[in-house]
């Protein structure tokens, strides 16, 4: 496998920062959601930051997802990793015939909500790419509100 450059961005509200292959079309839209695009495969990484005036723990987080992710068919079960560091929760779904895979990572008081959807099932190599990507992703957390 060769290896692919990476180059990064910080989102515009400076939420985070994200590595991406240099060859994958980012877009930020006025939202500040970002939208990467593999120009391969067509699959979409979709990020998008959202910040508390709370310490947002594993409840926070899980219900913030589910409440998210209630209008897709789960065709996995929820995977959670909670560290000191960081939270972090993953499962697949499916809706209209299109394939998602969907994640929070939270951090201090600020959650980023991040999907990837394909029409194919996601390779594995595919997969590990987004993986990666969501592993290094570094997340400024918001100044608390008075």
């Amino acid at each position: 496998m060769s290896q692919i450059k990476l180059i990064s961005y910080i989102s515009q509200s400076a939420t985070f920062k994200i590595l991406y292959p240099k060859d994958f079309i980012l877009n930020e839209d006025e939202d500040g959601i970002v939208t990467i695009t593999s120009p391969i495969t067509y699959s979409n990484l979709t990020l998008s930051g959202y910040h508390g005036n709370i310490e947002i723990d594993e409840k926070v987080l899980t219900e913030f997802f589910e409440d998210a992710t209630e209008a897709y068919i789960p065709i996995s079960p929820t995977t959670k990793d909670i560290t000191t560091d960081r939270l972090y929760i993953e499962q697949a779904f499916k809706q209209d015939n299109i394939n998602w895979i969907w994640w929070a990572v939270a951090k201090e008081n600020q959650i980023i909500m991040i999907s990837v959807n394909s029409e194919d099932e996601l390779s594995e190599e595919d997969y590990n790419l987004y993986r990666y990507m969501i592993d290094q992703i570094e997340i400024y957390p918001a100044e608390f509100e008075d």
